[in-house]
């Protein structure tokens, strides 16, 4: 996980909930980069 990634979830408690946003983003930039792939 990039670190800035860390500082910002560090700022926005709780911190579980920020970790699920951004692994949330991270799915869906997965799923679009497939989507460019086809």
């Amino acid at each position: 996980m990039p670190y800035y990634i860390n500082a910002i979830c560090h700022f926005y408690p709780p911190y579980q909930v920020c970790q699920r946003i951004i692994l949330l983003k991270q799915v869906l930039t997965i799923h679009l980069d497939r989507r460019e792939e086809e």
